[in-house]
């Protein structure tokens, strides 16, 4: 049973570190909230916190319809939370209330891809410093078209479904913090670093995520291997600068659509991370293996969830 009480006394740093997570790419599913936030602790734990915030008026739950299951429990950040807890240019950058329905998929899987890439960076002393939703990708876009300075102007090139920054992780970065449970009346939150797996034994660039299995990242077959680890252990920035990485998300693209999508991306030399599900993996692959413009700098990643 959940617990008597109905509103929040205190709101903790995880809790604005929760809201945050969730507006960035505008819901997150209970499962997702468990792995980031209560790594450690039982699925209960995790409800009972998310009752009170969503009794406070700071989260709304919702239950759609995903390729997982039917009534996938989601959350997202409400007005009000926005409001309160965030100065207006981290207000910008949030998505409030619950997508449209074509959305919902694209979103939970950006947020599964996040988990993903956490993961995958840690054993090489990284993290993830920015994340940029489509949104604001989209937003970012149409400045450039208007700007008679950029390549962008006078027309809106393609836009990805979502951007990672990649730096150096020398603190605990708060996108990758587990907190601990604590007590309602303690103000400041004990946090940690939840436990990641390290490379896979095949250096396979791709990684499937099994949302709540032991071990949330697996080799895939060797067809699927390319650079991906090679260009996330690469040297990173010293001082400034970071990587950067396009996320591509799967959609409805096949046979000369699908063609055109990746050699496209190829001609950018973008760095691009395409998320699949394993049925498609090895149809992207050959792909961008057959693709004129050689797509070296389009990799696989396999998270099946959702997609």
């Amino acid at each position: 049973m959940m617990r008597s009480a109905t509103r929040l006394t205190i709101v903790t740093e995880r809790d604005r570190l929760l809201m945050q997570w969730i507006g960035t790419n505008g819901l997150a599913s209970l499962k997702q909230l468990q792995i980031v936030f209560w790594p450690e602790a039982t699925e209960r734990t995790c409800r009972e916190r998310l009752f009170l915030l969503e009794k406070s008026g700071l989260i709304e739950r919702h239950y759609v319809q995903t390729s997982r299951k039917w009534g996938e429990q989601v959350f997202t950040l409400t007005e009000q939370a926005a409001v309160k807890y965030f100065d207006s240019t981290m207000r910008k950058r949030l998505m409030i209330g619950l997508p449209t329905h074509a959305k919902v998929k694209q979103q939970l899987t950006a947020q599964e891809t996040r988990i993903v890439l956490e993961r995958l960076l840690r054993p090489f002393g990284k993290r993830i410093v920015c994340w940029q939703n489509e949104r604001e990708l989209h937003s970012e876009a149409a400045m450039l078209k208007r700007n008679p300075g950029s390549r962008a102007f006078g027309g809106l090139a393609d836009v990805a479904d979502a951007r990672a920054f990649i730096g150096i992780s020398p603190i605990v970065p708060p996108q990758q913090t587990a907190i601990l449970p604590e007590k309602e009346n303690e103000r400041e939150a004990t946090t940690r670093l939840a436990p990641g797996p390290g490379l896979p034994a095949n250096n396979s660039h791709a990684a499937t995520f099994n949302n709540g299995g032991p071990d949330h990242t697996k080799p895939t077959p060797e067809k699927f291997e390319n650079a991906l680890f090679r260009f996330l252990a690469a040297p990173g920035p010293k001082l400034v600068g970071v990587q950067r990485i396009d996320i591509e998300i799967d959609g409805q693209y096949w046979g000369q659509m699908l063609k055109n999508k990746i050699t496209k991306l190829g001609r950018t030399s973008q760095p691009t991370l395409w998320v699949t599900n394993s049925v498609r993996a090895e149809r992207i692959q050959n792909e961008i293996d057959r693709s004129e413009s050689g797509a070296a700098n389009v990799w696989i990643l396999v998270v099946d969830p959702f997609l």
